[in-house]
């Protein structure tokens, strides 16, 4: 992320989320499988962690089971980077159907804040503020509140307009097979450590 990688928050940083709600059942809720949230949903923010942060090298976990199925469904996770950044996650797919939870997220420095899209209405900031073609963060710096914006897209959409272009190319993916080796090491590394309640060393990148 460019304002974090730019400093204008200040580094170290801490990137917080908190999230919670039924999760999807089936296979991805069985330990071996999908392994729950923290391997099959936060794979994608470890890998996003990864990108912005570089190398990660301490998992710590507390995880237990709360849907009744094999995977550890609910938590807290903290993974830790060569950086001295950090990354904490409160996580649940336990929840009854119909049930959830509050989210939240964003990222802390010394110099600042920077709220993620979702979590504030960026027409608090700007009236005029376009939410229907246009996402935002919030840049918090003390002195200041400004909108950090750009245009919605379709991710998934992206991905395939991406794939597709590799296959007529034949150049490779932005995204390499070593990157989302390294996110399911961090993810699996998270999983050993909440299982235990303990801290798991990661090391280097594979």
């Amino acid at each position: 992320m460019k304002v974090v990688q730019s400093g204008r928050i200040g580094r170290p940083v801490i990137w917080r989320q908190t999230s919670g709600g039924p999760g999807p059942g089936r296979w991805f809720m069985e330990a071996g499988k999908g392994d729950g949230p923290f391997l099959d949903g936060c794979v994608h923010n470890w890998d996003f962690a990864n990108g912005v942060f570089g190398t990660p090298v301490e998992a710590v976990g507390s995880l237990v089971r709360l849907y009744g199925q094999t995977a550890l469904d609910s938590g807290t996770a903290m993974v830790r980077y060569a950086s001295g950044d950090e990354t904490h996650l409160a996580w649940s797919w336990g929840m009854p159907g119909g049930a959830a939870t509050g989210r939240s997220q964003d990222i802390i420095g010394p110099k600042g804040s920077l709220r993620f899209p979702s979590t504030f209405d960026p027409r608090e900031y700007d009236p005029e503020f376009d939410t229907e073609t246009r996402g935002a963060y919030l840049l918090d710096t003390g002195k200041s509140k400004r909108l950090v914006s750009f245009p919605k897209r379709d991710m998934f959409a992206e991905e395939w307009k991406d794939f597709a272009a590799c296959v007529r190319t034949g150049r490779a993916p932005r995204a390499s097979a070593a990157d989302a080796r390294e996110a399911v090491r961090v993810a699996r590394a998270v999983l050993r450590a909440g299982e235990r309640h303990t801290r798991v060393a990661i090391g280097g990148r594979t």
